[in-house]
């Protein structure tokens, strides 16, 4: 009797262990952009953690030792467990919130280079959040110093049907004046004044009644606030929705400090 309900007991494990897998998975696939080299870790120890408790599935009635069924239950209940943790990880790093490192100064002042930033998992975003994009080559324009699908975080300046210019590096958006105090300059030409032009028919279109650029829906206009050091919309064009990771909402100063970035 006991050995049946172990049986039962061990294969509800497998099965729990296998649907996991499949649900951890398809959400490794919904966001392959919040992942890094601990969610594969995780990822190929639960792989072949659901393949060990296969194995073990099928050798089990074929062993009568006590201790050794004893031990084959606690592991099986052990890697059942680990890959529901997964799992958890997971569906908070695609829907909730992650942790991102800021890499280079195109964010100066407002981010340094090395600080460490909690991402809300979301492309639900509005003008002047400071987002994570994914650069991508079949969308942008490639150019030297970004890696194809490379993180970056900037500063998103205008969406989809807004309307924007920027004079010798003032900002005015939908017909308001936004001074930007988080902006620094060197006075160089290109970023008080950006030539936009090349862009007119790839995301943005221009007004000439207004002098003014429209963009298009479902795209953005992003920016770092080092706009002399900053590779961004102005050098390989507008990104899309589905290429905004997530809104910065915190930025980690210690362990129980946390600013607010939002």
């Amino acid at each position: 009797m006991e050995r049946e309900f172990q049986e039962r007991s061990f294969r509800r494990k497998y099965f729990t262990s296998l649907i996991g897998l499949l649900i951890l998975t398809i959400l490794i696939a919904i966001k392959p952009a919040v992942n890094n080299v601990i969610t594969e870790v995780y990822y190929w120890i639960s792989f072949f953690g659901v393949c060990l408790v296969t194995f073990l599935l099928t050798t089990y009635k074929f062993y009568n030792s006590k201790s050794f069924a004893f031990k084959v239950y606690n592991l099986s209940d052990f890697l059942s467990l680990f890959v529901v943790a997964c799992c958890v990880f997971q569906l908070i790093f695609a829907f909730g919130y992650f942790k991102a490192d800021v890499e280079g100064i195109s964010m100066t002042p407002t981010l340094k280079d090395g600080n460490v930033l909690i991402v809300r998992s979301s492309n639900n975003v509005k003008n002047f959040d400071i987002v994570i994009v994914e650069y991508d080559k079949d969308k942008n324009i490639d150019i030297p110093g970004i890696e194809d699908k490379e993180l970056l975080v900037k500063r998103l300046i205008a969406k989809g049907g807004d309307t924007f210019i920027i004079r010798n590096g003032v900002l005015v958006l939908n017909g308001e004046v936004y001074s930007e105090e988080y902006v620094i300059f060197k006075n160089k030409y290109s970023s008080l004044n950006p030539d936009l032009s090349r862009f007119v028919g790839k995301g943005l279109t221009y007004d000439p009644t207004y002098d003014r650029y429209i963009v298009d829906e479902g795209l953005y206009f992003i920016m770092g606030d080092n706009r002399d050091d900053s590779l961004d919309s102005r050098s390989f064009g507008l990104v899309s929705e589905d290429q905004v990771i997530g809104r910065v909402v915190y930025r980690v100063i210690s362990l129980f400090d946390w600013e607010s970035l939002s």
